[in-house]
């Protein structure tokens, strides 16, 4: 459609015809954004006199929510990945541990990872993406590109366990595969979901990085720095997506809660789920 005839009724019906072809709301602000910035640049140019996305009507997002490994089920995956190979293994602590997103892993060189502070650095991110002849997208191939966004650029201390699995399985090219052939995010999820599947626990790949925040959250980690580990643009980002992620945290604090008055002193303190009085 030529720059000229992108009116707002044309920028509208363009949204209307996201939502019909099946994308969440959520998507289509994404898609509607990136258009909306395209726009805002040509006004600036003056190749047109008024942004035809500035009054469109966006679909409302959908209600953020977020499923993670409780510890029993964490423990029972991590106990399963000794019978898999290498890029499962480790594909799978990375993102439990270090909340890398799939792409990332798939991405990360051993020269991204420093032994000697026991940090490792996300440079990158691989996708597969639609290759376009001109016209329509004709055939995919794979893409090394940066990460997310500016913000996913980020260096990320290693848990010490962790650190000392990568060091013992260290070598060159690609962490997953040590050579310089990477393995793709979609054959690392395929055989994610097949071993899930086969524990009884059927999550997708981002369940692994829900998990990871979850378990700092529980540890008692700030939102900023949890914001900072994932690569999110914002700490509000990670406080929207994961503040109801821990109820058994959240009931354990309450519990520390101690009524004041004297004549209430003679009953039991509430215990942690360790087993710990609340209020030590």
């Amino acid at each position: 459609v030529p720059l000229t005839r992108i009116t707002r009724e044309a920028a509208q019906a363009f949204c209307e015809s996201l939502q019909k072809r099946g994308f969440c709301a959520n998507t289509v602000r994404d898609i509607l954004g990136v258009l909306n910035s395209a726009m805002k640049v040509a006004k600036i140019e003056n190749l047109i006199l008024v942004n035809p996305c500035e009054s469109i009507r966006l679909p409302q997002s959908g209600a953020t929510s977020r499923r993670a490994l409780d510890r029993r089920e964490q423990a029972l995956l991590e106990e399963s990945l000794l019978s898999e190979g290498q890029s499962v293994e480790l594909g799978v602590l990375l993102s439990l541990y270090a909340g890398l997103r799939i792409g990332e892993i798939c991405a990360l060189r051993w020269e991204d990872v420093d032994f000697s502070t026991h940090t490792l650095t996300v440079r990158g991110t691989l996708q597969r993406v639609a290759l376009y002849d001109g016209r329509s997208p004709s055939k995919t191939g794979l893409m090394l590109g940066p990460p997310k966004s500016r913000r996913s650029f980020r260096s990320v201390p290693l848990p010490p366990d962790l650190s000392v699995i990568l060091e013992r399985r260290s070598g060159r090219g690609y962490v997953l595969t040590n050579c310089e052939e990477p393995v793709e995010p979609r054959t690392l999820r395929a055989r994610c979901s097949r071993l899930t599947g086969r524990i009884g626990l059927p999550v997708p790949f981002q369940t692994l990085r829900h998990t990871s925040a979850t378990r700092c959250l529980e540890h008692n980690f700030d939102f900023q720095t949890v914001a900072e580990l994932l690569g999110h643009a914002t700490a509000d980002t990670t406080m929207r997506v994961y503040a109801h992620s821990v109820p058994e945290h959240k009931r354990f604090l309450t519990d520390r809660l101690r009524l004041l008055a004297p004549r209430y002193s003679h009953l039991s303190p509430p215990t942690s789920p360790e087993g710990r009085c609340a209020g030590c």
